[in-house]
């Protein structure tokens, strides 16, 4: 494996990291405006809870990415690499952020504010669609946190 080849397959884990949070955005933007998984996605929203996270990281997550793991292959043998292993660590972080934001909002280090926690809490269906990150919602106008929620986040870390 040459040097072109590894930052083939690396170029590609980062790009499939990178764009799974905007397929992760829109897919679940899709469920609320536009009805897509609708009798499945409002039983998770009732429930508000998370299924097991291994189960969703390798048999959920995976075969519904499946047709956009395969497009990695019009790239080469080594891009396809890269991309499907990308795409599977990120089922895995997604589903791992989906669960801790649904049972344990506290320990969502990586943002300020839990939004999938919050998109749970309040509106939903409005705002917050990201799961792993909040950048997509911050660009698309989605992002929301209910001042009271920012004192009372204030007031339990200072």
């Amino acid at each position: 494996m040459g040097m072109e080849a590894i930052l083939t397959c690396l170029g590609a884990f980062g790009l499939a990291l990178f764009l799974g949070t905007l397929v992760e955005y829109w897919a679940h933007r899709a469920m609320h405006e536009w009805g897509f998984f609708y009798e499945r996605h409002w039983a998770h929203h009732k429930a508000n809870h998370a299924r097991e996270w291994l189960w969703d990281a390798f048999f959920y997550y995976p075969p519904m990415a499946l047709p956009l793991i395969l497009l990695g292959y019009l790239g080469g043998w080594w891009f396809f690499l890269g991309w499907a292993l990308g795409g599977l660590v990120y089922a895995f972080v997604m589903s791992l952020a989906h669960m801790v934001q649904h049972h344990h909002p506290r320990r969502v280090f990586w943002m300020r504010y839990p939004i999938h926690y919050l998109h749970h809490r309040f509106h939903k269906g409005r705002n917050n669609y990201g799961v792993v990150t909040c950048w997509w919602d911050r660009l698309f106008g989605t992002y929301h946190v209910p001042r009271f929620y920012v004192r009372e986040c204030d007031a339990r870390s200072g």
